[in-house]
């Protein structure tokens, strides 16, 4: 079926997603013939996802029966996934990948993973299923029952979660399988957010901005569903998909009226979002160096200061300049970074380069007084000398 990507060229996940080992450069074969090369093919909890030049598809692995492997000589090794639903008497109905740069076994470790552990059978499934389920069995009360039943059952329930716990933090791979019902919350709180911007009714508009900033807290502090990293996506790709990861996670930011973000917001802001595995300001700026070469609505803009912010490539300085005067300009009175910042929608490290950058120009000028710094709209800059 046709894969949806999103705006930064990521693939869309389904619900309780998670991606496990993305490989690029390897063909796709409809049993012995080869239909597609130099793909970038990644495995995820639910589904295969094929991006080629030619189409982007991906396939289900419910769908998948077994896995083996193929090899010959002088040709790329290859992984054979047999399908079910073969037609009686056309033998059997199989695909193939082909791995031209030897990184196969990586990339099958992760498949037989995700094919044992069935993680599409619980898709849908409500809070509290599998082991939450169990304990919260174990954690309601039996009426008519003494003291020696309440310490059992307080016993039971802290093995329960001992056991839970100890399976969770054996190995990074069973962590991230018991992570899904925190991916199912971001989900939930995501689509909450854009059901509220997106819809006009009354119903959304009965919802406060102060609840909408609740739940975007809360989202961001749940952090990202599938971050990219090296151990998933390779070297190779890091930073690409980085800037796609990037662009996504800033959409949201870079929507509701806000001109730009700097990028020692988006540093600590995407950071905090991704948890433990954060990544280097190093990394963060290459990554928002290929905005443009990736064709991402999205760009890096260098103030003569120094600070550098991101911001829509539709978007010009200009534009931002010539709404810093005319704000002034309406008002008829000074403002402060702070109070700019609010009235353009961006972070106040940006609405004091704008100022500064038009007060070189001559169209504003400043008051610096012991109340603070504040910036007037220029009345002498239309007069002309005679």
């Amino acid at each position: 079926q046709p894969l949806a990507v999103s705006a930064g060229g990521r693939p869309k996940l389904e619900d309780g997603e998670v991606e496990i080992r993305m490989e690029t450069g390897l063909s796709f074969y409809n049993r012995d013939k080869k239909l597609y090369a130099d793909g970038l093919v990644t495995v995820t909890t639910h589904r295969i996802l094929l991006q080629y030049t030619e189409v982007k598809w991906y396939l289900e692995l419910r769908l998948i029966e077994n896995v083996t492997e193929k090899s010959k000589m002088f040709s790329s090794p290859r992984i054979v996934l047999h399908l079910s639903g073969g037609t009686p008497g056309a033998g059997d109905r199989y695909v193939m990948l082909s791995f031209p740069k030897g990184s196969k076994d990586l990339f099958l470790k992760a498949l037989k993973t995700a094919l044992a552990e069935k993680s599409w059978l619980h898709k849908g499934n409500k809070m509290g299923a599998g082991s939450g389920e169990t304990l919260g069995q174990a954690a309601q009360p039996r009426f008519n029952a003494g003291i020696g039943t309440i310490l059992e059952m307080q016993a039971a329930q802290q093995r329960a979660t001992g056991e839970v716990m100890g399976e969770a933090l054996s190995d990074l791979d069973s962590l991230m399988t018991h992570a899904k019902n925190m991916i199912l919350i971001a989900e939930k709180m995501k689509a909450m957010l854009s059901s509220a911007s997106s819809d006009s009714s009354s119903a959304s508009q009965s919802v406060k901005k102060s609840e909408k900033e609740e739940y975007a807290n809360l989202l961001m502090q749940t952090g990202i569903l599938s971050p990219v990293s090296v151990q998933v996506v390779g070297n190779e790709l890091f930073h690409s998909e980085l800037a796609g990861q990037l662009a996504d996670f800033l959409e949201p930011l870079l929507r509701d009226g806000r001109k730009m973000i700097t990028l020692t917001d988006v540093y600590c802001l995407y950071n905090r979002a991704r948890g433990i595995d954060m990544i280097s300001p190093a990394d963060l700026r290459k990554a928002c160096e290929l905005f443009e070469p990736k064709g991402i609505k999205l760009r890096l803009h260098q103030f003569r200061s120094g600070v550098v912010v991101i911001k829509r490539k539709d978007d010009g300085v200009q534009n931002e300049n010539d709404a810093v005067v005319q704000m002034l300009k309406e008002s008829g009175r000074g403002v402060n970074a702070a109070q700019a910042a609010k009235e353009l929608g961006m972070s106040v490290a940006a609405a004091r380069e704008l100022l500064k950058e038009e007060e070189r120009r001559g169209t504003i000028c400043r008051d610096d007084s012991i109340e603070g710094l504040n910036f007037y709209f220029n009345v002498f800059s239309g007069f002309k000398e005679e």
